[in-house]
């Protein structure tokens, strides 16, 4: 997800100014293919320090270059979310990332769709700061600031020494909200893999797993029968998770697949 930003001026206005890649350059690019029925939205917040965010945009990608007029984006009352992130072993557990993108309806203008969750998934990534965030002290204790009234997506995640993914963890949060307590415990969860008939097999193909602002570090590839078992995978009810295979002859990928999927080609390239 590319992000633009400016700066408004004394008065509070501004003007941004954004190359953006069509819809139609997407789908030439296969970017279409991975979130069937995709809006490809902008989205359009303003922040400040010591302010809560405003209400969040929702602005059609444009056909061709043209101006917005987007009104008015007010600040509010800044909420804020206070915790302490601990291991498997109820240690406190300093410098772990925490994100908290939005995912109440209520906060987006039109109202976000039903699919907001699974548009996170696809296209959003942790390692960005246009979403409200935090880092744990050494002590695991975390404040995120930039809040208003609503309900957020907690992520909390930390990268282990000999783990190839950053372990990761989800809770639902309504703001305000009491002081929360996360811990972060190592997945021992597997996916198995393989194609639904010798016809669909897509052989040493790139497999890449998405969670909300989570993504796999390692580099996975499925074997000579386009079959793999993927350990150690992050599965929480209610949070999506989103499998793509990505290969020079065709795309296959789901949204919750089950833990035995039989894949097909959902693209052929």
């Amino acid at each position: 997800m590319r992000r633009w930003a400016t700066v408004c001026d004394e008065n509070g206005w501004f003007r941004l100014k954004a190359q953006v890649p069509t819809k139609e350059t997407l789908e030439q690019q296969h970017l279409d293919t991975l979130l069937p029925g995709s809006r490809h939205e902008l989205w359009l917040i303003a922040w400040k320090p010591d302010y809560g965010h405003s209400i969040i945009q929702r602005i059609p990608r444009p056909s061709h270059s043209l101006e917005i007029a987007v009104g008015n984006l007010q600040l509010t009352r800044e909420q804020k979310l206070e915790g302490q992130v601990l291991d498997e072993n109820g240690n406190p557990l300093g410098f772990a990332s925490v994100v908290a993108p939005p995912i109440d309806p209520n906060l987006f203008k039109p109202l976000a769709p039903e699919s907001l969750m699974q548009e996170l998934t696809a296209f959003e990534n942790s390692w960005v700061g246009s979403l409200p965030h935090a880092q744990a002290d050494v002590k695991g204790q975390f404040t995120v600031s930039g809040l208003r009234e609503g309900r957020y997506l907690l992520v909390v995640q930390a990268l282990f020494r000999n783990e190839h993914s950053p372990r990761v963890t989800y809770r639902t949060v309504q703001v305000p909200s009491q002081r929360v307590t996360i811990q972060l415990v190592k997945s021992h969860q597997a996916l198995k893999v393989e194609p639904k008939t010798i016809f669909e097999a897509l052989p040493l193909a790139k497999i890449v797993v998405a969670l909300p602002c989570w993504r796999s570090l390692r580099t996975l590839r499925t074997d000579a029968a386009g079959t793999i078992v993927v350990e150690n995978l992050p599965l929480y009810e209610g949070v999506p998770t989103l499998v793509r295979l990505l290969h020079r002859d065709g795309i296959a990928f789901k949204f919750n697949p089950p833990k035995s999927w039989h894949y097909q080609v959902d693209l052929r390239l």
